[in-house]
């Protein structure tokens, strides 16, 4: 999280390949700008669905949250819930009583062949009952092996200069369906971009008189 919000031209190299951190100072305006607008469930207090979900609700109402994360479905214990287990999961879906964005992180099931939302680990009626799908793609040799197969593109398809692409598999509000999105992988912060380079600034880097210092490529004039 903290390098994610750093960005990279705020992290720092260390003597491991590929590790990287952000100073003391970084890290201490961006815990202070996340202080009260991020909460991470305890998992000691137990996996049992119903003691996650009461939890959720006790912080939806406390910290008065608008996004979830269920990170990952496949991992919370439903062993007290009435049905089959992947009936159980599919129940999860259900639960809009809550005016908040849930998203439900599932692990697809092995193949060899090119991902589709019916490889969800579990029943098809999670993806059936959930208001958007996205599948993330790795681009490794699997994935551009089984994308051309399924799409038919050629090696010259910008999509495999990519590290990875996100699937829009449905979008109920929009309409959307089976569009790609490439997006490259930042290794120093774990951010995923648009376009090499690009740079996004968050509320953390802002001085006390709300201003953000920028770089001179940044600029948009001279």
């Amino acid at each position: 999280v903290l390098l994610q919000c750093a960005g990279k031209k705020n992290t720092v190299s260390t003597q491991y390949e590929n590790f990287y951190t952000v100073s003391d100072e970084t890290r201490d305006k961006i815990k202070d700008w996340l202080e009260g607008n991020l909460y991470i469930y305890n998992n000691d207090y137990g996996l049992k669905v119903e003691r996650v979900i009461s939890a959720i609700d006790n912080s939806i109402d406390k910290y008065k949250l608008d996004v979830l994360v269920i990170d990952n479905l496949m991992s919370l214990s439903l062993e007290n819930i009435a049905g089959e287990k992947y009936d159980k999961q599919s129940s999860l879906v259900l639960a809009k009583k809550r005016n908040v964005a849930i998203y439900f992180i599932a692990h697809p099931k092995k193949t060899n062949f090119f991902i589709r939302k019916q490889d969800i680990s579990g029943s098809s009626d999670i993806s059936n009952l959930a208001d958007k799908v996205w599948i993330i793609h790795r681009c490794n040799t699997d994935f551009k092996r089984s994308i051309k197969e399924f799409l038919g593109i050629k090696d010259d398809n910008p999509l495999l200069r990519y590290d990875n692409v996100i699937e829009v598999c449905k979008d109920r509000a929009t309409g959307v369906s089976d569009e790609f999105i490439g997006m490259i992988f930042e290794r120093e912060s774990k951010r995923f971009l648009n376009y090499e380079g690009e740079i996004v600034h968050l509320g953390w880097e802002k001085d006390k008189d709300g201003f953000i210092k920028t770089d001179n490529i940044e600029l948009p004039f001279d």
